[in-house]
């Protein structure tokens, strides 16, 4: 049986000499149709859209290329992959047809039939299945709504305020305030403490976060939101960061810059789909389920901190303990952190200020306008329309995790496929007995010995996150105590040594910022221990 292989992807090597930053000022040539249906038979119409999106980035004279859905039918790789058998019978369903948009609804059943029998390119059989939707009336051609202009954006979240200061008996100032605030707080907690599972996830305010279990975070540098390098930034992202951001006294005492603890991007869940197919997967993941304060509670803590004579301090207690969905888009944000200090101020790192959005359900990311950018803030004060609008089933929100009043949350939980659960895990991710279905309800069930046995891994892994937390964190407050630094590194196993020290190497910082002068410290009393070790002084821990 010959198979016929299936085209590499297409790549492009940068000049030498030239820089990433100078190559994206260069205007970008027309792109040749072959390679073009090459890329889009191999790896899909995303690719491509995701390739003449960033062409239109870098050189918005740019030709926008070959529309998607109609295209020459090359058939050297609609073969790709196909035995001669499976050629002949495709063959046999094209005839004389050269353009896909001449293929017929019996043609185009034929082709996905095929593809499906040969278990093959995934992107093709999606491209046919959006054909034939079209063909069949089905589906109508996607077209994208204005978007929302910067004017209409401030008048909604001129409104959304309104409404929160309406449900503390309208705007006054905050001495007035003070009473129907309290009550609105002391309701608040009640409320939270007798949160379910259940009653949040049918209310549409269940969020989840897949949390990799194979990076703790770190230190990086990040770049301004136009493109410049920036600061280095801590980001604590593993379950020990979680732990953290559920301590008040780290924002009280203002250590969320130097502990790397940053909001964080999760996904809103909707009450009426399974979860499972409302997530961001990973290999080797937990999901973090943490319910969301109601939108009207949100929206009264918003127009509390546009009050300009608000209490900062009262303020800042109330977000210490309070988890806030900051940012909201019904797609993909397409983001990542940006820096947002000012010159000679204190270190700002946000989430959320650039990226992308999808404006209607079927299209594609492109760059989200400034008013967008906005937008996503306004969009949190009224969460739940990111889940009618539709666009994608994977949308993405901006989390500031804080302490909850209730013993369920944060809930941290791992998929089990084969019964279709989460089975749910303690802090140290350790099964309980107990599971949520895919439809949100919590019950008692079994935890088979492949679930527990595929734990045993990331809970080593959380216990040396614990110990780098500590031990960091211990060096940050001794920076300056040479001796102090020496003598826990010689009270520690050597395995914990070992630890230490690639994470001083590989910049993985948790728990506190250090100079580079410490870690260079650091990383030398290290080498010092270990010599010792090897000419057999027993005063040091082994």
């Amino acid at each position: 049986m010959v198979v016929h292989p299936v085209p590499g992807k297409l790549g492009r090597e940068r000049p030498r000499g030239v820089s990433a930053h100078e190559q994206e000022q260069v205007p970008q040539p027309a792109l040749p149709a072959e390679p073009m249906l090459q890329l889009q038979r191999v790896a899909g119409n995303q690719a491509v859209a995701r390739l003449l999106q960033r062409r239109r980035q870098l050189d918005p004279s740019a030709t926008s290329g070959p529309r998607l859905q109609r295209y020459l039918i090359k058939r050297v790789f609609w073969k790709s992959g196909l035995d001669d058998e499976q050629v002949q019978k495709l063959d046999e369903i094209l005839g004389a047809t050269t353009k896909t948009e001449d293929l017929t609804e019996e043609q185009i059943r034929g082709l996905i039939g095929l593809y499906e029998a040969a278990n093959l390119a995934p992107g093709q059989l999606k491209d046919l299945k959006q054909l034939l939707d079209q063909k069949t009336g089905k589906v109508e051609v996607v077209k994208e709504p204005e978007p929302e202009t910067e004017e209409e954006r401030q008048k909604r979240e001129t409104r959304l305020l309104k409404e929160g200061m309406d449900k503390l008996g309208g705007q006054k100032p905050w001495a007035e305030l003070v009473p129907k605030i309290i009550e609105w707080w002391q309701g608040f907690k009640k409320n939270e403490e007798k949160e379910t599972f259940h009653r949040a996830f049918k209310a549409n305010r269940m969020t989840a976060r897949q949390i990799d279990l194979g990076g703790r975070g770190g230190t990086f540098q990040v770049d301004t939101p136009d493109k410049t390098p920036g600061r280095f930034m801590a980001l604590a992202r593993g379950p020990k960061g979680v732990e953290e951001r559920l301590r008040p006294s780290n924002f009280l005492n203002g250590q969320e810059n130097e502990k790397g603890l940053h909001d964080l991007s999760a996904s809103l869940l909707d009450g009426l789909l399974p979860i499972y197919s409302q997530l961001k997967h990973y290999e080797n993941s937990v999901v973090l389920f943490m319910p969301v304060p109601e939108e009207d509670d949100l929206k009264i803590f918003a127009a509390l901190s546009q009050l300009p004579d608000r209490d900062e301090e009262v303020l800042r207690a109330m977000g210490a303990q309070m988890t806030l969905l900051k940012l909201a888009q019904a797609s993909d944000m397409g983001t990542t952190f940006a820096d947002l200090s000012e010159e000679g101020g204190p270190d700002k790192f946000r989430y959320g200020h650039t990226g992308t959005i999808i404006r209607a359900k079927g299209g594609i990311g492109k760059p989200a306008t400034p008013a967008e950018i906005k937008a996503r803030a306004t969009n949190a004060l009224e969460y739940k329309k990111i889940l009618t609008a539709g666009i994608t089933i994977v949308n993405e929100v901006v989390m500031a995790y804080r302490q909850h009043a209730s013993k369920l949350f944060p809930m941290y939980g791992r998929w089990d496929e084969k019964a279709s659960v989460f089975h749910v895990l303690t802090k140290d991710l350790k099964p309980i007995g107990y599971r949520v279905t895919n439809d949100g309800l919590l019950e008692q069930g079994p935890v088979p010995s492949v679930v527990r046995e595929g734990l045993v891994e990331p809970q080593d892994q959380l216990r040396r996150e614990r110990h780098l937390w500590d031990y960091q964190s211990y060096i940050a407050r001794h920076q300056t105590d040479e001796e102090a630094l020496r003598d826990l590194l010689t009270s520690i196993g050597r395995e914990h040594r070992k630890q230490l020290k690639e994470a001083y190497t590989k910049n993985v910082l948790l728990g506190a910022k250090v100079t580079p002068e410490t870690k260079r410290s650091v990383l030398q009393i290290i080498d010092d221990i270990e010599y010792d070790i090897s000419l057999g002084h027993r005063h040091v821990r082994v």
